[in-house]
């Protein structure tokens, strides 16, 4: 199957130069990118729409993996005070 892609300049100057120190064929660089995304599983959501790696860091906290998902504690600070509401303001 064929198709195009769109890249934008600083991608397509980073694939050139790939294709120019390996001296293979784009089409064949990109086809082992897209292969790697896939076995990686990358592609694939789950039921609820999020990504296989974030749903193993939910099922299997890794206390080392604080870039990945901070805890939803640590955005406290940044919620706006709590305003009593009335239906008379």
């Amino acid at each position: 199957m064929n198709f195009s892609i769109h890249l934008d300049n600083a991608t397509q100057a980073r694939l050139d130069a790939v294709v120019q120190s390996t001296k293979r064929p784009r089409s064949a660089i990109v086809r082992e990118a897209v292969l790697a995304w896939l076995d990686k599983g990358q592609a694939a959501q789950t039921d609820n729409g999020w990504g296989p790696l974030v749903m193993e860091h939910f099922n299997n906290p890794d206390p080392e993996a604080k870039d990945l998902m901070p805890p939803f504690e640590s955005y406290r600070s940044e919620l706006k005070p709590y305003k009593e509401f009335s239906f008379d303001d």
